[in-house]
């Protein structure tokens, strides 16, 4: 699912607390029911704070990040007991230390966090300017025109994104998007899609940005509590990357899974740089305080896997991609992804793909002479991996080692149409040397569908189900893995009769 503006919203990611956004395109944005703060550019004679290009040094423990007594020193008796219970930061972390991840997000100038915080200006609109030179100097571009920026309570928040996403993922979108996940088995066929979606950003959401008007629109509270401020950040790095070095285009719709790679660029962007601006400029308690969950999350908990997974990716995967670039070659190496972008979300999951320059083997779509197309596009590494993941849309029914068998994926091709019959949906996808795509897609139809009946193949089918509203065939050579999935047998062999 792809919409037109950039959503914030607050989730756990990675070493800590990360405040994450979904990127789009193209939205009209709704007139602004409130005066705007503008961030002027900084003065031109000020240039910004100057950032090593080179790679930053990796601590190897939290004591060498934090000293010798490590954080429960700097917090005093209570220690991280107090704030984040017994558990304390091993749980948070779920007992792993990323050192190449907080290499990335700790300041590039300092080697511990502020014990007191930056004081911002009481005044709203002199604090969000603050915010903005900021931003600026960690990021180490130049904002080249004001941004507005305008900031709402959440219920005025969550009725301007209902708005959006009634106007940006119309019906028809959404209904090409529900026949094709339902036909997966990734979605109920009597889910409200469209609906759902609208759910899960009405309560996930924090704020937007529109690349095409220079819209940006977040939560705020007049104060500017600590989440509210790093919100602002995150959102400030979408506008000043936008103008300094451009956004990059997200309607191919043709190519989704490029649109999607190029997502993870733009959200982990924002999202390292929101980070290294809380260890900056937020006091340690108030750092801490964002680890704990701020925000109600019934809708993502209970939203399907395939929706929950779409909305966190850019920003866990996207962070983690960007500090691959970010640790070789500072905020310089991350300049640079912008004149070469990622291709394939292959190369967001997976960074040492994006530094090989390994692009997708071309899998042209399936054309069937009969029937009403309703999508021919690419289909990707983490389309597979989620598929993998949660067969049925059962988390618990997911193929061990998923994202290793997932890393088999060299290229694909989604094809759907629908018939008199239903929707039937071709997956193509070209496997690495070696890989082993025909036997994990025959686990994962079997996973996903366990009261379907196998049938005898014919002709070049590995396996064919039948049964429970559906049909699908399995056809496999040394490089191509072909799934077809259709509500019967004279569907799916039509199409493989082509």
């Amino acid at each position: 699912v792809v919409i037109g503006v950039v959503v914030a919203a607050l989730v756990l990611a990675g070493a800590g607390w990360a405040a994450v956004a979904l990127l789009g395109g193209d939205q009209e944005p709704v007139a602004a029911p409130t005066p705007a703060p503008t961030i002027e550019p900084p003065a031109p004679t000020a240039p910004p704070t100057e950032v090593p290009s080179e790679a930053p040094s990796t601590p190897d423990s939290l004591e060498d990040l934090f000293g010798e007594g490590g954080l429960d020193d700097l917090l005093g008796e209570g220690g991280l007991d107090d704030l984040l219970g017994e558990g304390g930061l091993d749980d948070l972390l779920g007992g792993q230390f990323d050192a190449e991840l907080l290499a990335c997000l700790a300041p590039p100038d300092a080697s511990s966090p502020s014990l007191d915080g930056t004081p911002l200006p009481d005044d709203q609109e002199e604090a969000i300017r603050t915010i903005g030179e900021q931003v600026a100097a960690l990021r180490g571009l130049s904002f080249t025109e004001e941004v507005d920026l305008e900031l709402l309570s959440d219920a005025e928040l969550a009725e301007r994104v209902t708005e959006v996403t009634e106007e940006d993922y119309p019906v028809e979108a959404s209904d090409v998007d529900q026949a094709i996940l339902s036909a997966l088995g990734q979605v109920d066929p009597d889910l409200d899609l469209r609906a759902t979606f609208g759910e899960l950003l009405s309560e996930q959401v924090a704020g937007f940005y529109d690349p095409e008007t220079g819209e940006l629109v977040a939560s705020g509270s007049e104060d500017l509590a600590p989440q509210d401020r790093v919100i602002v950040a995150h959102e400030l790095d979408h506008a000043l990357t936008d103008q300094a070095l451009g956004l990059p285009a997200l309607d191919e719709e043709d190519d989704l899974d490029a649109v999607l790679a190029r997502q993870g660029l733009v959200e982990g962007d924002a999202s390292v740089l929101m980070q290294q601006w809380a260890a900056s400029h937020l006091s340690l308690t108030d750092q801490l305080s964002m680890a704990v969950p701020q925000a109600d999350t019934q809708a993502l908990e209970q939203a399907p896997y395939v929706l929950q997974q779409q909305l966190l990716y850019p920003y866990t995967a996207g962070m983690s991609f960007v500090c691959a670039q970010y640790n070789q070659g500072g905020w310089d190496a991350v300049d640079a992804m912008y004149d070469d972008l990622p291709t394939t979300t292959a190369q967001v999951l997976w960074p040492e793909r994006y530094a090989a320059g390994e692009e997708a083997v071309d899998v042209p779509a399936v054309r069937l002479p009969g029937g009403d197309e309703l999508r021919a596009t690419t289909w990707g590494a983490a389309d597979l991996l989620w598929l993998l993941q949660a067969p049925g849309d059962d988390p618990s029914a997911g193929l061990a080692g998923a994202e290793e068998l997932a890393a088999d994926w060299a290229g694909g091709s989604l094809t759907a149409w629908e018939t008199d019959a239903g929707t039937t949906v071709t997956l193509q996808v070209a496997q690495q040397a070696g890989g082993a795509l025909c036997g994990t897609m025959d686990r994962w139809y079997e996973a996903a569908f366990p009261s379907t009946s196998t049938t005898d193949p014919t002709g070049g089918e590995q396996a064919a189900w039948d049964g429970d509203g559906r049909a699908a065939s399995l056809a496999c050579d040394d490089d191509l893995v072909t799934m077809t999935v259709g509500p019967d047998l004279a569907s799916v062999r039509a199409v493989e009769a082509g």
